[in-house]
C-alpha cells in the first residue's frame, strides 16, 4: 500500500499547489539567488546553489538549494530543504525545514518541524508554538513556548521550555542554563547528565529504551521527518514541473479547477493501471527474452526497461 499512499499524497500536493502555481509569479532560479529590497507581495519560490532572502515576504516562502538563508519577515509558512538552512528572521506561521544543518535564530510564531544532520536553536531563537526536532545532534538553547519533542544520537538542552519536554537519544545533557517549566521525560540507555543548576519545575522520568516502545517513539519521530522530507520533495517536484513546462502546468491546473472529479478519476485510474501494465511488460519481456533471442544486448536492455517501469510505478 505505500505506493498508493505516495500516489495519493502526490495528487493531493499537486491539487493544492496547482492553483497557486497557476497564478503565482515565476519562481526565482539560479546559481545564486539574492532577494532584498522591497517586500514581496505574494508567495516566493526560490531555488539555487545559494538562496539569500533579505526582503519581507507577505505570503509563504518555499526555498531549496545548497544553502538557504532567511533574514527577514515571512508572513506565511516557511518550507525549506537545503544542505544548510539558516532561519534568522521572523516567520508568522509554521516552519518546516530539512537539511544537513538547520539553524534557527529568529522568531517563529507557530510550530517548528525540523530534521537534519544537526539541528540547532540558538539563544536568540524563539518558537512560540511546539517544536519537533530530529537529527544526529540536536541542540536547543533558545525558547519554546509549548511542548518540545527531540530525538537524536545526542540531545543537548540549554534553553527555556515552557511546556513538557520529551527526549529520545543515546546521550542527553541538560545544561545549567536550562529552564523547563513542565515535566522532563526521556528515553535513553543511560542517565541524562542534568546540571544541578538547571531549573526543572516538573518531574523527571527516565525510561529505559525497551525495544518496542523505543522503536515506536523513534519511529514516530523518523516518520515525522520522512513525511516532512516527502512533502517538501513533492513541492519541489511540482515547482520544477512548473519551471520546465509552464504551459502544460497551467493547463493542468486549469483542468483540475474546472473538472476536478474527472482529473481525480483519471489519476486514480493511472495509479491502478500503470502497475498492472508494468507487470504485464515484465512477463512479456520474459517471453521475449527466451534463450532463442539473437540480440546479445536484448536481455539486459529490455530487462532493465521492465524493472525501471516497475520501480517508477510502485514508488
Amino acid at each position: 500500500m505505500p505506493h498508493r499512499r505516495a500516489s495519493g499524497m502526490t495528487a493531493l500536493v499537486l491539487l493544492l499547489l496547482s492553483p497557486a502555481l497557476a497564478g503565482a509569479a515565476d519562481p526565482t532560479v539560479g546559481q545564486t539567488v539574492v532577494r532584498q529590497g522591497p517586500a514581496v507581495a505574494s508567495d516566493l519560490y526560490a531555488f539555487g546553489g545559494g538562496v539569500d532572502v533579505q526582503a519581507d515576504v507577505e505570503g509563504d516562502l518555499v526555498a531549496g538549494g545548497g544553502r538557504v538563508v532567511n533574514g527577514k519577515r515571512v508572513q506565511g509558512n516557511l518550507i525549506v530543504a537545503a544542505g544548510s538552512v539558516e532561519i534568522g528572521g521572523a516567520v508568522m506561521r509554521n516552519v518546516r525545514a530539512a537539511g544537513g544543518a538547520v539553524t534557527i535564530s529568529g522568531r517563529v510564531a507557530r510550530n517548528v518541524n525540523a530534521g537534519g544532520g544537526t539541528v540547532v536553536v540558538t539563544p536568540d531563537g524563539v518558537i512560540e508554538g511546539r517544536a519537533r526536532l530530529v537529527g544526529g545532534e540536536v541542540r536547543m538553547a533558545g525558547t519554546v513556548a509549548k511542548k518540545l519533542y527531540a530525538a537524536g544520537a545526542v540531545v543537548v538542552i540549554g534553553g527555556e521550555v515552557q511546556g513538557d519536554v520529551e527526549l529520545v537519544a543515546q546521550e542527553i545533557e541538560v545544561l545549567p542554563s536550562a529552564r523547563i517549566k513542565g515535566h522532563l521525560t526521556y528515553w535513553s540507555p543511560r542517565d541524562a547528565r542534568i546540571s544541578p543548576k538547571a531549573q526543572i519545575e516538573g518531574s523527571i522520568t527516565h525510561n529505559l529504551p525497551e525495544l518496542p516502545r523505543a522503536l515506536a517513539r523513534t519511529g514516530a519521530a523518523l516518520f515525522t521527518v520522512s513525511r516532512l522530507l516527502f512533502v517538501i520533495g513533492l513541492i519541489v517536484t511540482a515547482i520544477a514541473l512548473f519551471l520546465l513546462f509552464p504551459g502544460f502546468t497551467r493547463l493542468a491546473a486549469q483542468t483540475i479547477g474546472s473538472d476536478p472529479l474527472k482529473s481525480l478519476g483519471l489519476g486514480a485510474l493511472l495509479c491502478v493501471t500503470v502497475p498492472v501494465v508494468a507487470i504485464l511488460i515484465m512477463f512479456t519481456m520474459r517471453w521475449a527474452l527466451r534463450p532463442s533471442s539473437r540480440a546479445p544486448g536484448a536481455r539486459s536492455s529490455w530487462g532493465c526497461s521492465a524493472w525501471w517501469w516497475l520501480s517508477v510505478s510502485w514508488r
